[in-house]
């Protein structure tokens, strides 16, 4: 399992790091891992500061090795949106959307 407990992350490819391990994640539940980390899913989003929380989150993954890899498989596959490709798509829609041209 991979625990990010920042209390600021912009991004976090750390995240995109522990999909590509194959394991588990466990994110904070603020910033850019709460709008890419899927609670629950592919991850488990926890406040970074609440360390009761951020116990029970971590044990519930040691607890329940089926979780553990239901997490890791869906992270694995989320991985195809953050590709080059994938990320080149995304800017072309923006840019397209907003009826600027790319640079």
């Amino acid at each position: 399992m991979v625990v990010v407990p920042s209390r600021q992350e912009a991004f976090g490819i750390v995240l995109l790091e522990a999909w590509r391990a194959g394991t588990a994640l466990v994110a904070p539940n603020h910033g850019g891992p709460a709008e890419v980390v899927r609670d629950g899913t592919d991850g488990l989003l926890v406040d970074p500061t609440d360390g009761p929380a951020l116990a029970t989150a971590i044990v519930r993954v040691l607890n329940d090795p089926g979780y553990a890899e239901r997490l890791a498989a869906a992270g694995r596959a989320r991985l195809a949106d953050y590709t080059w490709p994938a990320v080149a798509r995304a800017y072309a829609q923006v840019y397209a959307a907003t009826g600027t041209s790319a640079p």
